[in-house]
């Protein structure tokens, strides 16, 4: 059966973790005790969220229905992640960022070359996307600020081109030159692209079933937490997402 999937409310967290599990087996050899590990299972997201029960006065109010919507543990809720890196440095981060043009006149304007649809994407171009023999990707992009630091490690960065989007994570961080060149090493192996561009300060998403249910008393004076925890699904896990088109928090 299928599961729905719930936004997360209009509460800001006070606390949160963003990471991956990659879960293992572990076979100790008969004849020697060597150990022979290899992956178990896919490895999928988790989260850990706190929320202050005061913030605006509704945050309680806002936990105590997202548990009634989960119904415990049958339904799930998508998350976007947050910062990896000190949320402030984060918010910093956007000397190169691309998005694609809107042209409207009374309506959308259609351009095309040679009977091709054109796409328009501003912000930071990518030159040429790079496979070293090592396996890592690179993207050379350039930049409109020289010297300075383009995107930190742990960093989410769209890679956005006509055809679409592809969202992947920075290994290293990556600084222009005085040409304003920067070189941007992913996890992601990335396929060649001609007109792609990057915009930084993106998000990642995924669909999660919370493993842990806060049960937070309120105090008499001050404030009180909400902790959650929680382990992303897979829609053909779960047998299928029911996401809401229609926000249940208006």
């Amino acid at each position: 059966m299928t599961i729905d999937v719930y936004p997360w409310p209009p509460v800001a967290p006070r606390k949160w973790l963003w990471t991956w599990d990659h879960p293992v087996s572990v076979s100790p050899s008969v004849v020697d005790g060597a150990e022979d590990i290899s992956q178990a299972f896919a490895p999928r997201r988790v989260a850990h969220v706190e929320v202050h029960g005061r913030r605006d006065g509704h945050a309680a109010g806002f936990m105590e229905m997202l548990k009634r919507l989960l119904e415990g543990q049958v339904n799930a809720v998508r998350l976007e992640s947050w910062p990896v890196n000190w949320h402030l440095d984060a918010t910093r981060s956007k000397n190169a960022n691309a998005s694609l043009l809107q042209w409207t006149d009374g309506g959308p304007v259609t351009w095309t070359d040679d009977g091709a649809p054109v796409q328009w994407i501003q912000g930071a171009p990518v030159s040429s996307i790079n496979v070293l023999a090592t396996g890592w990707t690179e993207l050379n992009v350039s930049v409109p600020t020289a010297n300075a630091l383009v995107v930190r490690p742990g960093e989410y960065i769209d890679v956005v081109h006509s055809t679409g989007t592809i969202t992947a994570q920075v290994l290293a961080p990556a600084y222009s030159n005085a040409g304003g060149t920067a070189v941007v090493r992913v996890l992601e192996t990335l396929p060649a692209l001609s007109d792609a561009a990057i915009y930084t300060g993106q998000r990642d998403s995924a669909v999660f079933r919370a493993t842990k249910l806060p049960m937070s008393p309120q105090n008499v004076e001050g404030d009180w937490t909400f902790a959650w925890e929680f382990r992303q699904v897979f829609e053909l896990e779960a047998g299928g997402f029911n996401e809401l088109e229609t926000s249940p928090w208006g």
